[in-house]
């Protein structure tokens, strides 16, 4: 039963309860135009606040501070990490990652071919951290690729690393049967040995992408590719994030063959200074605000606690901008198609040069000798001869004496 009450400023109904214990229910109408405005206002207000305030509750990260994100399969991966490519020795491999995990990283990027996992799952046993903190990944080379074959392949590499399972497993190269590849991922997914499915350089054109597209019944989670302020992949990054596909980014900071190009950039030396810290911090800084995934590599210790300092500034609306216009759609790595097929299927470092391979993983899934003995793996390419041989670091042009391996292509 209701009883409605008239009053000059408002009126007011009353629902008189069945039950005496139950309270009085008073609706209030509002008559006052100037009031209904207000109210509306500070809702709107409120509303507006409480949003803010749930994106910045919402936004998970480790206890370092890094952002974690949430894949498209549900998996939460932390976006930054260490690289481990051309690190000097398993044993180096080891002590940087070591240094890493002490520094606050929960994610080691690793691959077969780059001889150094037993290393990284040493590393992850050493440290006493939690396997489920810690994010590792993988990738096989396109001489495990193929149906059947990929499963062993798997097992041998957690048996490599001691481990039960692998976070993220990618297909490293375009090349060979990365479909076969991918059907044994998926199997391995279903059997609880991987978490995640990734591509490494599916940029390389649209007919690997579509291909593994289609073929995929468990989509891709991850891309990784070059990606770095003078070549923003903006096209790529448009097909990844139409899959839903989270993009990782190999030289961050431009890599070996830049020759310290992003470092001596006259803006982002001068948003350094304006923030106080260094030209490497403001470029990785700048990955993480546009929502990449990064793997800086390293093996000096200095550089592996600088690079994760990233998590105690921000870049302004102003500086992001800036950082875009940047872009030039630049590559330092440079390798076609055929060059990679080179590399795995054992070509010279040569034109027609037989037997030096670099690259090459053989059937017995160990690595063929190489002529450059630092350089175990990329020496069919030219430019990572030359950095072998001049032993140009992964440094140049960050400080005045550079120390190897800052920012190494995963």
């Amino acid at each position: 039963m209701a009883i409605i009450r008239k009053t000059g400023i408002s009126s007011r109904i009353f629902y008189k309860p069945v039950q005496r214990h139950i309270p009085y229910l008073y609706i209030r109408i509002i008559k006052n135009e100037r009031m209904k405005l207000l109210k509306n206002l500070l809702l709107s207000a409120l509303m507006l606040w409480g949003g803010v305030c749930a994106t910045y509750a919402q936004e998970k990260t480790t206890t370092a501070g890094v952002p974690v994100v949430k894949l498209n399969n549900g998996v939460e991966m932390p976006r930054f990490g260490i690289g481990t490519f051309l690190q000097p020795s398993d044993e180096v491999c080891e002590q940087s990652c070591l240094t890493a995990l002490k520094a606050g990283y929960r994610h080691i990027d690793t691959a077969h071919a780059y001889q150094d996992e037993a290393g990284v799952g040493r590393a992850v046993k050493e440290s006493d951290i939690p396997r489920e903190e810690i994010w590792i990944t993988s990738k096989l080379w396109p001489t495990e690729y193929g149906e059947g074959k990929t499963l062993k392949a798997i097992d041998e590499m957690l048996d490599r690393m001691q481990l039960d399972y692998i976070d993220l497993l990618y297909v490293h190269q375009p090349v060979g049967d990365f479909v076969g590849a991918w059907k044994d991922m998926e199997k391995a997914v279903k059997m609880g040995k991987v978490r995640a499915l990734g591509i490494s350089n599916f940029d390389a054109n649209d007919e690997v992408w579509n291909t593994i597209m289609q073929a995929a019944t468990i989509k891709p989670q991850v891309l990784q590719m070059e990606c770095h302020p003078y070549a923003q992949r903006v096209e790529m990054r448009k097909k990844a994030a139409a899959e839903g596909i989270q993009v990782e980014c190999w030289f961050p900071l431009g890599g070996a063959m830049s020759n310290g190009a992003l470092f001596k950039d006259p803006v982002i030396k001068k948003i350094a200074e304006a923030h106080g810290k260094t030209p490497a911090q403001v470029i990785l800084r700048w990955h993480i605000q546009e929502g990449f995934s990064v793997i800086p590599g390293a093996s000096n210790p200095d550089y592996i606690k600088e690079n994760i300092q990233i998590f105690d500034f921000q870049l302004t609306d102003d500086e992001m901008q800036q950082m875009r216009s940047l872009n030039k759609e630049k590559r330092f790595f440079n390798a076609t198609l055929e060059d990679v097929e080179k590399m795995v299927w054992g070509q010279g470092c040569k034109s027609g040069e037989r037997g030096k391979t670099g690259w090459l993983i053989n059937n017995n899934g160990k690595h063929a000798s190489c002529h450059v003995s630092r350089c175990r793996l990329l020496c069919t390419l030219p430019c990572f001869t030359r950095m072998s041989q001049s032993g140009i670091s992964q440094t140049a042009g960050r400080r005045s004496s550079p120390s190897p391996h800052r920012d190494c292509l995963a």
